[in-house]
């Protein structure tokens, strides 16, 4: 039997917390899974939903541990979740077929498996991940709005809104880095050191989550520090100074490797590819990953 530790990251949002938890409720009690919900609230108050079943239970970051990011609460649950598999979701997000996605996940073995992306805001679309701008922004190109096929393909990168990930390979890998600030770099940031230490990640296009955020919810974010030097960090540990160069030159801003963030280049070096971004490139363009 397959099992996950369903863990939903909140920040200040108990209206989508409440849609959040009663849509996986509804599916994981009916499932054949082990299951656990893992709400990581990234301050507010307490609500009574938070008990709403003895396998739902509540992290909630006060003080000093409140986080500020994404990737910050989403680490924090991947490293408390009580089995190996970890389904995270952003609070405002519900996910059409978790059974599926965990047994998918288990039986392909990969490092992170996502699932389509249906709608955002008041736009109705699907989104099956993105092509990636290597010489750029670090970011992506343009969204990807078509399968490349019905069954499970390798992907470089899809939204973190939702995605199942191997805890003990997170664990050991270093995971997400708290050198990263906000909205976006995580996003090229876990899916490339997944890649860049030997494992690979999927997208299940038969599973999708439904992202809801309020229009305008990040206007303005990629006209920030944070946003930029995210990027920056994620584009030097994968692709050392060739492609910090790159990235500095399209977000007009520059880095300060600091001994943290060299840290993580030396893990990222210590990989297969031993840090050169350029022979990945070269096997997802054999293997027509995008």
């Amino acid at each position: 039997m397959s099992e996950v530790t369903f863990c939903i990251a909140t920040h200040h949002n108990p209206e989508g917390l409440h849609l959040s938890v009663f849509a996986a409720l509804q599916q994981l009690e009916k499932s054949k899974l082990d299951w656990e919900i893992l709400i990581v609230a990234d301050g507010g108050e307490p609500n009574k939903y938070e008990q709403a079943h003895p396998n739902v239970r509540c992290i909630r970051l006060t003080g000093n541990n409140m986080m500020g990011s994404p990737q910050g609460t989403r680490d924090t649950g991947i490293r408390a979740a009580k089995y190996r598999n970890v389904m995270c979701i952003d609070s405002h997000v519900v996910v059409s077929d978790i059974e599926k996605l965990v047994n998918e996940h288990v039986r392909l073995g990969g490092a992170t498996s996502f699932p389509a992306t249906a709608g955002c805001s008041s736009e109705f679309w699907k989104l099956y991940g993105w092509t990636f701008d290597w010489d750029g922004s670090f970011w992506y190109k343009r969204v990807v709005s078509q399968p490349k096929s019905q069954e499970p393909y390798r992907i470089i990168g899809s939204s973190h809104s939702g995605f199942i990930v191997d805890r003990d390979f997170y664990i050991a890998s270093g995971g997400y880095t708290n050198l990263q600030i906000g909205y976006g770099g995580e996003e090229t940031f876990w899916a490339l050191k997944t890649f860049m230490l030997g494992r690979e990640n999927f997208l299940i296009p038969s599973v999708w989550h439904a992202h809801y955020q309020p229009a305008g919810r990040n206007e303005g974010a990629s006209s920030t520090d944070n946003y930029k030097r995210n990027f920056l960090v994620a584009a030097y540990v994968m692709g050392g100074i060739e492609y910090l160069k790159k990235a500095e030159a399209h977000y007009n801003h520059k880095l300060y490797v600091i001994p943290d963030i060299q840290n993580e280049r030396l893990r990222i070096c210590a990989g297969p590819y031993r840090g050169n971004l350029d022979l990945l490139r070269e096997y997802c363009r054999q293997e027509g990953i995008s």
